[in-house]
């Protein structure tokens, strides 16, 4: 699968590696700052989103939340095609997010995205929380949702 690049921001923040390196940083820096009466909390990311990631891992991720969330009774099996197109019956055979043409598919896309991003953001807070002062508070930016002014 072919990734668009160009984006200030482009990365999975599910990657094993990613994780592994961005742990290490959050350890670090907690450390050497917890203690320091200046700093009251500690902001998670900045404007965090999926930043629109669409590697092969991603998209694996993406099939096994579908078949997980199409997991429908048996009476009710012959809706998917409905919900999200005749093209997309089936996990094995389903397009990228960029090729559907389904707009069930593309809400399934979104909302799988989004789940990405709030799982991301436990993640950072659970590693601050464990190494940061009880006095401090956590925090994030959500300013990429706020209106234009």
């Amino acid at each position: 699968m072919q990734s668009t690049y160009g984006m200030r921001q482009n990365m999975d923040t599910d990657s094993p590696a990613y994780r592994f390196y961005a742990e290490r940083l959050i350890r670090h820096i907690v450390a050497h700052y917890k203690d320091n009466p200046t700093v009251i909390g500690w902001q998670l990311d900045n404007e965090t989103s999926s930043y629109d990631a669409a590697n092969r891992d991603v998209f694996i991720g993406f099939q096994h939340y579908w078949k997980r969330s199409l997991a429908l009774p048996s009476t009710q099996q012959g809706l998917v095609p409905q919900l999200l197109g005749r093209e997309h019956s089936h996990v094995g055979g389903s397009a990228t997010r960029d090729g559907a043409q389904s707009t069930g598919y593309k809400l399934e896309w979104t909302r799988w995205s989004q789940m990405r991003v709030t799982n991301f953001l436990r993640w950072q807070a659970a590693l601050v929380r464990e190494s940061s002062s009880p006095r401090q508070f956590v925090t994030t930016d959500y300013g990429g949702m706020m209106p234009a002014m």
